[in-house]
């Protein structure tokens, strides 16, 4: 057989490098892993910046809130102090920028008294802040278009409420001359006088008459050339400054019938429930305590003479009126220690007392009474000639009415004026 000649192999040869297919690539776990990684990364990164910077935004967006809500209040209580448009605007621009959003930070400050835009649009009596920053971005700058800013705005309104000293107070919301000054009544006062009426001739200034007092404020208007300082007017309405004093109870009469101290007569009385008048026309010492005089009136008639330390004189809802008449020489002080319920208290009708009554203090009489004057359904009525020298004294009744040349020297704080408040200033908006 013949002999056939055959290529010798070559055994040093390498076979070409080939790669495996798409598809068995992608049929591998691990590779997908590595190309989805790759292709969502920049995507990833994207949504955890823009969370990062969300949140620095919302941190931005309630600081600039709170400027906006410091420049507002401090905007309505300069509205209260002085009313001055420069000043008011230098006090919101300076709470906004303690809050950290100054001009010099890059924010914009926007001061409008009064309001601009919302529901207190062109109230006098409510300042508008507006204030806005460029937001600061960080990871999510490639995402975004444009540039944006940070905002807030808010709306405070101011109330005036009651200046603090205030003595004289008038309850009633509606009636005209809540406060009354006529004839030649000269009153004066080392503490404030405040009418809740929103008349818009809430205090009546009229004839010879002047006031002049730390304060005079009412809820609607005034009238008259001759009440010093300036009043307030627009102020809101106050709560009453003493309603949360206690009731006595009635426990039954240590006294029936009216009680009566004659004219040249002498007597001392105590403490207890006097189911009657109490008339006073001669000489007479109060006891220390509490006088209940249920369904009768109490007055104090000319000549006669009464003294007493410590004592509160009650009035139930019966009804009962207090006259002190001219030519009566009358002191009296309350209770002065802070336990006891009716500290700083000598005369209290009480609130559910109807009937049109009325509280008289005649001409003519001497009166050093030191405490309050609480009848919050009557009115208190101080006529002409009556000399009195107050030390310490609040009046709180339904309206006040001075006549004739009553003069007040030297009245001066209560504590219980202390219940009727300050000037308030609340975010509306």
């Amino acid at each position: 057989m013949a002999n056939i000649d055959r290529p010798a192999k070559n055994h040093s040869s390498k076979k070409p490098l080939r790669l495996p297919p798409l598809s068995s690539l992608l049929s591998n776990e691990r590779g997908n892993v590595l190309i989805y990684t790759a292709i969502m990364m920049p995507v990833l990164l994207g949504f955890a910046g823009l969370a990062v910077d969300t949140s620095i935004w919302f941190a931005a967006r309630r600081s600039a809130q709170n400027a906006a809500d410091a420049g507002a209040v401090s905007a309505a209580h300069e509205i209260l102090r002085s009313g001055v448009s420069n000043s008011v605007n230098t006090a919101a621009l300076q709470a906004t920028s303690q809050a950290g959003f100054g001009i010099a930070s890059g924010a914009s400050i926007d001061v409008f008294w009064p309001p601009s835009t919302g529901q207190s649009i062109g109230d006098m009596n409510s300042a508008e802040v507006v204030v806005s920053r460029p937001a600061q971005l960080f990871f999510a700058r490639p995402f975004l278009s444009s540039d944006f800013t940070i905002g807030a705005r808010a709306v405070a309104a101011g109330n005036a409420g009651i200046s603090a000293g205030g003595c004289i107070y008038a309850l009633n919301e509606t009636v005209d001359s809540a406060i009354k000054i006529h004839g030649t009544a000269i009153i004066n006062l080392d503490c404030g006088l405040v009418s809740n009426s929103n008349s818009p001739v809430s205090i009546n200034q009229v004839g010879n008459s002047c006031v002049n007092a730390n304060a005079i404020q009412s809820v609607g208007g005034s009238s008259g050339d001759c009440l010093n300082p300036n009043p307030i007017t627009g102020i809101g309405h106050f709560e009453d400054p003493l309603d949360r004093l206690p009731e006595p109870s009635f426990l039954g009469c240590n006294h029936s019938g009216k009680t009566q101290v004659k004219s040249s007569k002498t007597a001392t009385l105590s403490p207890g429930t006097y189911c009657g008048d109490l008339q006073i026309q001669g000489t007479v010492h109060f006891n220390p305590g509490l006088y209940h005089i249920r369904g009768g009136d109490i007055s104090f008639n000319s000549h006669s003479v009464a003294t007493g330390t410590g004592v509160t004189f009650f009035m139930d809802d019966s009804g009962g009126e207090l006259t002190i008449n001219g030519g009566s020489d009358v002191n009296l002080s309350a209770p002065t220690d802070p336990h006891d319920d009716y500290a700083n208290v000598l005369f209290y009708q009480d609130r559910d007392a109807t009937g049109n009554l009325l509280q008289k203090f005649n001409g003519g009489s001497d009166m050093v009474l030191n405490g309050a004057l609480y009848f919050a359904g009557s009115e208190v009525q101080f006529n002409g000639g009556s000399d009195v020298e107050i030390s310490r004294i609040a009046i709180v009744s339904d309206t006040v009415d001075f006549g004739g040349n009553t003069n007040f020297q030297s009245l001066i704080e209560s504590p219980l004026s202390q219940n009727g408040g300050s000037e308030t200033v609340r975010l509306i908006e």
